[in-house]
């Protein structure tokens, strides 16, 4: 009985939903269930991150679920129709991206309506506050920012070529950020116009490895699919906008970056033993997204599919069920699409959905994967990374973190919140801001009764990473993530200029040889300005005040979301975050069978 009135008090703050803008789905694979589980992190046995210092139980200690879920987020276009059954779980029709989906919930699939203020609507409202009457060169920039930030590319290119047309460069406003800006966008604006024609490296992958070839202006997409799908050409799309992301983000800080002389490469295999393959006559590192990137070549590789356990469970599920006679493609335009003689509205509808769930987590796989290693790719190709260097493990992983959008799920994000509401670029990251918090909240950044500067040197000495014992050590793992992140981050929003003379500093050393941890960090501390008089070691004051500086700047980061009270316990009557009006995953799950 009570579940039903749980029900019914959800269905009747849905009615009332002026709009809904994501669509929260979370489907139960296997495993036990506990009533009323909708905890959703750490999926399929993850552990939560470990205490820097090296001890175990850190942050939140070892926690597993007890059931194997996938979780994925979509936005959705326009008000949902919702359709009122007192006693009954949430029925609903949303328009998204990938077309109309009717909504299904029971037991094992829990899909929620999210009042949170999309990214479109964000940029909208920050749009409409940036009046003439208060405009001025920081907030023209900082909006410029905002919109690379939250993913808004196109906007962020139309507001900054209004800027550039009125901008006369031989009157410069005085204003050191937006002069160096105006200066340099322009440029990359022009130079990413171009469409390279160069394809030598292209012609030389293609003949040793025999797959076939789709192009964009920039891209060389080599793949062994047996035909050319639509994710060829949406991977395409996903790269020519990440590189526009990139070329500009560096402009709005005065740094106008080489364009690469050819086209750049990517493989994609079509299966995952293949990539895997691949895979292991590159690297041996774990891999954070479906792909790698390799440095020496300057290629990027794909895998197809998702290869984290759940999601390629559920993929297996999805792909037997179409060979059953379902048509993706058909459920995803909100139709019945089964060669089975009869098909009731609940299968119709269940089957919708979980259509648009694996497609909503391949679309994640897809955007990780291209900003993460997309982005490794371009800081060989403009020059700033020498591809014979042996990089720092955290400034290679750090760099890529800094511009991803991350995949889920996430360690010790609360339910909710377990995968990306909207696209991260160089802003907060979903998944390790939430963890750099924990970590300081718990007083281990830096050790007790340390200096700060210890944290600071274990991470630029690649300590925390090669302190890793392997691929089952996923605490130490996501440790070593969540601080090679963290610093790349306050030195990318902070110390640009640094950063740049770090990768020169780098370029100089042998090549082909691991360094030492004492060149890397003579290398960083003149870079970063904090080397002693000799340049061959550091200024301990001054490294120790850098170090303060960093873990302070932390201090003000908050996680995605944090503004809408995303993923808090601080729900409303009726189950709906404090946010926004109307079920949140925050509130009590909805129960009960029925679509």
């Amino acid at each position: 009985m009570r579940r039903c009135v749980v029900a019914t008090v959800l269905l009747a703050c849905f009615v009332t939903l002026a709009r809904a803008d994501y669509v929260y789905m979370r489907y139960i694979l296997g495993g036990k269930k506990k009533d009323g589980d909708n905890s959703g992190q750490n999926q399929g046995g993850a552990q939560t991150p470990a205490d820097p210092k090296g001890g175990g139980g850190g942050a939140g200690g070892n926690v597993e679920t007890e059931a194997i879920t996938v979780v994925a987020v979509v936005e959705v276009n326009g008000k949902p129709s919702v359709i009122p059954i007192p006693g009954r779980p949430l029925k609903a029709t949303v328009k998204h991206k990938f077309g109309t989906t009717n909504l299904y919930n029971d037991d094992l699939l829990k899909v929620q309506l999210i009042s949170v203020p999309s990214v479109k609507q964000q940029y909208f409202t920050k749009h409409k506050g940036l009046s003439d009457a208060n405009r001025n060169p920081d907030k023209d920039i900082d909006f410029a920012d905002w919109c690379l930030n939250k993913g808004l590319i196109t906007e962020a290119e139309q507001w900054l070529n209004g800027l550039a047309n009125v901008y006369k460069a031989d009157k410069p406003t005085g204003n050191k950020k937006y002069d160096d800006a105006m200066k340099a966008y322009p440029k990359v604006r022009d130079a990413l116009a171009k469409r390279i024609e160069k394809e030598d490296t292209t012609s030389y992958w293609r003949q040793k490895l025999g797959f076939r070839l789709e192009q964009s202006d920039h891209y060389s997409l080599l793949y062994n699919a047996t035909h050319a799908t639509p994710e060829h050409k949406r991977r395409l799309e996903m790269l020519e906008q990440n590189m526009k992301a990139f070329y500009y983000w560096f402009a709005l800080r005065g740094q106008e970056l080489a364009m690469p002389d050819q086209k750049l490469v990517v493989a994609m295999f079509d299966q995952p033993d293949q990539f895997v393959i691949q895979r292991a006559l590159i690297e041996d590192e774990p891999l954070s997204t479906d792909g790698f990137f390799s440095a020496r070549d300057n290629v990027v590789v794909f895998s197809s599919q998702r290869l984290d356990g759940p999601a390629a469970l559920f993929a297996r599920q999805m792909q037997g069920r179409y060979q059953e006679g379902w048509d993706e493609e058909t459920l995803l335009q909100g139709k019945a699409a089964s060669k089975k003689a009869q098909v009731t509205a609940d299968e119709s509808y269940s089957m919708q959905t979980l259509a648009l769930l694996n497609r909503a987590l391949k679309d994640e796989s897809e955007r990780a994967a291209v900003t993460h290693e997309g982005t490794r790719q371009l800081l060989v190709a403009c020059g700033l990374q020498k591809p014979n260097v042996a990089m720092p493990q955290w400034l290679q992983f750090g760099m890529g973190a800094v511009f991803e959008t991350a995949k889920g799920p996430f360690p010790l994000a609360p339910a909710g919140v377990e995968v990306a509401y909207w696209p991260s670029f160089a802003a907060p990251s979903w998944e390790y801001a939430r963890i750099f918090q924990a970590f300081q909240k718990d007083n281990v950044l830096p050790p007790q009764g340390q200096p700060s500067g210890t944290i600071l040197r274990a991470v630029v000495t690649d300590r925390v990473f090669n302190t890793v014992l392997g691929p089952l050590d996923q605490q130490g793992l996501v440790r070593a993530r969540t601080l090679g992140w963290g610093l790349s981050y306050y030195l990318a929003k902070t110390r640009i200029a640094g950063v740049v003379r770090f990768y020169k500093e780098l370029s100089t050393m042998p090549r082909d040889m691991e360094l030492e941890p004492r060149e890397i960090l003579a290398c960083f501390a003149r870079a970063f300005d904090c080397a002693n008089a000799a340049g061959t070691d550091i200024n301990p004051g001054a490294f120790e005040a850098l170090a303060k500086d960093w873990l302070a700047f932390m201090q003000t980061v908050q996680a995605p979301g944090a503004e809408y009270k995303l993923g808090q316990d601080q729900t409303q009557p009726g189950g709906g975050p404090a946010g926004g009006p109307g079920g949140g995953p925050t509130g009590p799950a909805n129960k009960g069978k029925g679509g």
